[in-house]
């Protein structure tokens, strides 16, 4: 919702009917300019129609010059005549490639968050999807972590990943009623994030001065933020009183369980193979799946397969701490973060985290990875000093991250023929060789819990034609081949291959 001008470029998916405003275009000019009949043919199609009360001349004029059949018919109440019609010109093909037919089957490499939002968000479509893990069972390696919290990050102005934050965030929370998650599994309980060090005061103070809904996100002094964790605390910080914790493997079980999604475990996917209209998944024992489309969303094992071996993504390793409750932690009533972060008490035991370590794939316990944990609650509160490593224990896994910290989510192209014959104009989006049916839904890093089920729902509106759930200049910054695209010199197909050709 909002200004005509500036909402209309950004929607792409095909309208069926148009109802245009009845008033008089001398009394809202600005709405009736040359731009808004152009992208009403942008996105209409063969038995699009329209209809509007008025019958003004600049009205009739501009649709007849857009490519509209304009009648006019006898009016409506006090209107003598009223305008009706159909689009009877050239259909524009939208270019976020949306199969020229919806599957009706779908493969899914990866049962994470990742994986098993996607799956989902195709099967509430009515795609019979096909999810393969390579593990004994789903939610392992990174998404097995006992808790996560769900919260947005934001910056101190709005940028790509702000808003893709806070639209990741909302997203999750109507997800979670939406799936009737236990309480043992998902905890809105709050969460504080604390302004521990001077960068992170400073960032918290512009999130402050940006006067943002203070029903998802306040500022809170020191006072108030210590009475609404229950303990004493050292700063002030964003309150946000409908994050709090989720349990991860809770989660992704709970996504699966829609009788469209067919779970197949202990499957390691070797490689792909495309004869259309389908698309082949062979593992290593020599399985073979089929299904119209696939989307890779296993994270680093990404780079394990031919068509996605060249995404730039990176491994980080992180460990998460379980440490026994004391007196005065097990007052904690919400979840509290800053560098780190801590859960209030469950059964006795604090989750808290995690360490972030670049270039380092082992995923052995460290009890010095432990105590950098538990020594990153120091700053928030006195009620953490008594925690301690001898009481902890730990788990690692492996963060899929970007240079740019933002997800790769869309359609691949093919990469070896794009770097063999990149198109001779750098402005031919329409040349540039896809992978039709293949999809990556990868990258989230350390905030996966967050971001993949919105990432999951745009690459699904992508899929099947739906209408995006955010701008398509948020989808652009997605584009899983901005990379690749960047390196070989053509920038500016990163936006027109997001644009409608």
């Amino acid at each position: 919702i909002g200004d005509i001008q500036t909402v209309l470029p950004q929607v792409q998916t095909p309208i069926d009917a148009w109802f245009l405003d009845g008033f008089s275009p001398a009394k809202n000019p600005e709405m009736w300019h040359a731009d808004v009949f152009a992208h009403m043919a942008r996105l209409s199609h063969t038995t699009t129609t329209f209809a509007t009360f008025t019958s003004a001349g600049l009205v009739r004029r501009g649709l007849l010059a857009h490519g509209f059949s304009v009648n006019k018919a006898e009016g409506f109440g006090r209107k003598r005549e009223m305008l009706y019609g159909q689009f009877a010109g050239q259909t524009q093909r939208n270019s976020l490639h949306t199969p020229s037919h919806t599957p009706s089957s779908a493969i899914v490499i990866g049962g994470g968050i990742a994986g098993c939002a996607t799956a989902y968000a195709l099967a509430i479509r009515g795609i019979q999807v096909t999810l393969l893990e390579r593990h004994a069972n789903i939610a392992q390696e990174a998404s097995g972590n006992p808790i996560g919290v769900l919260y947005p990050r934001l910056a101190g102005h709005q940028n790509s990943a702000d808003v893709l934050a806070m639209s990741s965030y909302l997203y999750t929370l109507r997800l979670m009623a939406q799936l009737a998650m236990t309480a043992e599994a998902w905890n809105p309980c709050g969460l504080l994030q604390l302004a521990c060090n001077a960068r992170e005061s400073n960032r918290i103070e512009a999130v402050a001065s940006r006067r943002l809904n203070e029903a998802l996100v306040r500022y809170v002094d020191r006072d108030e933020a210590s009475q609404l964790a229950g303990i004493p605390l050292s700063v002030s910080g964003l309150y946000f009183a409908e994050g709090g914790w989720v349990s991860p493997q809770a989660f992704c079980h709970a996504l699966v369980q829609h009788p469209n999604i067919s779970v197949n475990t202990d499957v390691h996917v070797s490689h792909l193979t495309s004869s259309l209209p389908q698309w082949q998944a062979i593992s290593e024992s020599k399985q073979e799946f089929n299904a119209d489309i696939i989307v890779i969303a296993n994270a680093n094992d990404a780079l394990r397969l031919s068509q996605s071996a060249h995404l730039p993504v990176t491994a980080v390793r992180g460990q998460m701490t379980t440490v026994s409750a004391t007196e005065q932690s097990a007052q904690l009533k919400l979840v509290l973060c800053t560098e780190g972060y801590i859960t209030p008490a469950m059964d006795q035991h604090h989750c808290l985290g995690a360490t972030f370590a670049k270039d380092d794939l082992a995923l052995d316990l460290r009890d010095e990875d432990n105590q950098k944990n538990i020594e990153l609650l120091k700053p928030m509160s006195p009620s953490f000093n008594d925690l301690s490593s001898q009481t902890s224990v730990g788990r690692a896994a492996l963060r899929c991250t970007t240079p740019d910290y933002l997800p790769l989510l869309g359609q691949l192209l093919n990469a070896d023929v794009l770097t063999q014959q990149p198109p001779k104009h750098k402005t031919e989006a329409n040349k540039l060789p896809w992978h039709h049916g293949l999809y990556v839904n990868v990258g989230h890093g350390s905030k996966g819990l967050t971001t993949a089920p919105l990432c999951a729902e745009i690459l699904a509106s992508m899929i099947i034609g739906d209408p995006l759930p955010i701008e398509i200049t948020l989808a652009q910054q997605l584009n899983p081949n901005r990379f690749l695209l960047k390196t070989l010199g053509l920038k500016r197909l990163v936006d027109l291959s997001f644009k409608p050709a």
